[in-house]
């Protein structure tokens, strides 16, 4: 079994969005992209849990 981790973004997701428009190579536009799915994702959930509440 792999070992997790977690990683904390302290960017918004329109700085991330920012840095998107700016990036040059394919693999840095792949992370960025990755992490701004998994901001909205997580904001998402966050809203869900608050609405059931």
């Amino acid at each position: 079994m792999a070992n997790k981790f977690q990683v904390e973004i302290h960017e918004t997701v329109e700085e991330l969005e920012h840095r998107l428009e700016r990036a040059i190579t394919a693999v840095s536009t792949r992370k960025i992209t990755a992490i701004i799915v998994d901001c909205r994702h997580k904001n998402q959930n966050k809203r869900r849990i608050s609405d059931d509440a």
